[in-house]
Parts: structure tokens; sequence; C-alpha cells
């Protein structure tokens, strides 16, 4: 669930999920079931101005090796996110790498990607990747890594979306369950009319799984996916409710959803690029 208005303008994306992702979370936009899990990686560049350099580098350096992945079931997609919000040199992060699977050992064990790349390019040594990788490390920082796995999602099996708007959500106390109930039973249903009405392009709900403990920010991500940015400022959330809960006040479910949720903090993502089925032959 969101509301209507956001405070920082509501750009598109909400960084990740995403989450997943996010990111969640992903994208190709495939209809996701609790099985499939999602890698989140934050990427901070230790200088802005080599934003195309690095982009260039990484899709160059990795896509036979995830396409490689891809053919081979080992994940179903690798999304590269720019962040559009917030920004600026007090900002987290500048990237957000969604990687998706059925098998989240792949997503855990980074070995796995040292195979794929000597498969993909047999007659490369590791010399040499080693080198690429320290080529990418020496302009970014990654900041941080999380697991999503997917609880529900949707989407309209079109073209790619341009952006997502991702939210991080921490449960009430003891509302953990609830709270899934709500964004399932409630929410989902009002997305569903927004893609109706050429609003969404897809939107989705994930559990935050790794790293876990009593002191995490936050356990869950939603995310909206758009094709365009005016699409995300024209949200349609009063038009859509009205349709599916016409006996019910939107602002009264709003709080009712707010009682178990804390909004910690919101992110919009720009797709720069992606490897997944559509475009892997």
């Amino acid at each position: 669930m969101k509301q209507q208005t956001k405070s920082w303008l509501k750009p598109v994306l909400t960084a990740i999920t995403i989450c997943a992702f996010l990111a969640l979370h992903p994208v190709h936009i495939n209809a996701q079931d609790s099985s499939n899990y999602f890698s989140v990686s934050y990427i901070k560049l230790k200088d802005p101005s080599n934003a195309q350099q690095y982009e260039t580098d990484l899709i160059d350096f990795n896509k036979k090796a995830l396409e490689y992945r891809v053919k081979n079931n080992l994940i179903s997609g690798w999304y590269l996110w720019k962040v559009v919000m917030p920004v600026g040199t007090s900002s987290e992060y500048d990237y957000v790498v969604v990687i998706s699977s059925k098998d989240i050992q792949v997503l855990l064990d980074d070995t796995t990607m040292a195979a794929s790349f000597k498969a993909a390019y047999p007659d490369n040594t590791e010399t040499l990747r080693q080198s690429m990788t320290s080529t990418l490390n020496g302009m970014r920082a990654i900041v941080k890594r999380e697991i999503y796995s997917n609880l529900a999602a949707f989407n309209d099996q079109g073209k790619m979306p341009a952006y997502v708007e991702v939210d991080y959500m921490k449960s009430a106390a003891n509302k953990y369950n609830d709270y899934i109930k709500s964004e399932k039973e409630t929410w989902m249903p009002v997305h569903k009319e927004r893609m109706k009405l050429n609003v969404l392009a897809g939107w989705e709900l994930d559990a935050k799984v790794l790293p876990a403990s009593d002191n995490e920010q936050y356990d869950f991500v939603t995310a909206n996916y758009f094709y365009t940015l005016s699409s995300m400022l024209d949200s349609k959330y009063t038009e859509a409710f009205k349709t599916v809960w016409p006996k019910s006040d939107i602002n009264v479910v709003f709080a009712s959803t707010g009682s178990l949720r804390i909004m910690v903090r919101s992110d919009i993502l720009k797709l720069v690029t992606y490897v997944d089925a559509s475009n892997t032959k």
C-alpha cells in the first residue's frame, strides 16, 4: 500500500526491490511466487563522474556470463537500476543491482559467478576475470547486500518498465502477518485496478530474508513499476480504490494499514540495462 501523496514528491521507482527489488523484483516482470528470491546489492561510486564508464564496463565485463546463467537456469534475471531519488553527495548509494533466482544458494555463493564466467569465456584466464573485477571495484563500493523472498506480484507481461518506486516498510510489533494480509487482500486488488487504468506496469511485495535480526530497519519492500514518470505522479489511487472497495472509506483503510507498519523510506530507480529470458537468445 502506498499513500497517495509522497513527501519527497514521489519520483519514480523507489530504489529497488527493491526489491526488490525490491527489488525488488524484479522484473522482466514475470509474476513471482514465494520460491523466487532476489539478491539486492547497493552500490556507491567513488567518483560520480565515472557513472557512464561504470555502466559500460559492468555490462561489457559480465554480459556473456549473465546470459550463460540465464540459459542454464541459475538465475532468472539480472537488473541494473540507477537511483533517481534521493541523489546527491549524501546519498547512500547510486545504483542497485538485482539478481533473481529460484535457488537462494546461487545468490549466496559467489563462486557460482566465477564458474559461469569461466564457462562463458573459455579462452580467458582467471587472472583476466580478476583484473576486470578489480577495475569495477576501483570505481565503486558495495554498500550492502540483501536477500528477499517474493510474497506477491503481478504485471501486464508487456515491455520492461522504465522506473520503479520501492518503499521500505517495518511491520509494527506483532503485526508481521497482518501487514502481509493487508497488502495482499486489500491493496493488491487496488494496484491491479491501477494497472487497468494504465498507471502501473506491475507491483510486488517482498520480505527481507537476510540479513535478519530484531534490529533491522525494515523487513518488507513494495515495488510499483511504471513506464513513465508522469504515470507515477498520476497515481489514480482514489479512483481505483472506489472501484474495488466502493463501500469503504479510503482514509480509514489508509489509517488501518498505517497502524500495521512504518514507512522507513522510499527510493525511485530508473532501469539502465538488464539480462533475462526476454533478451537472451
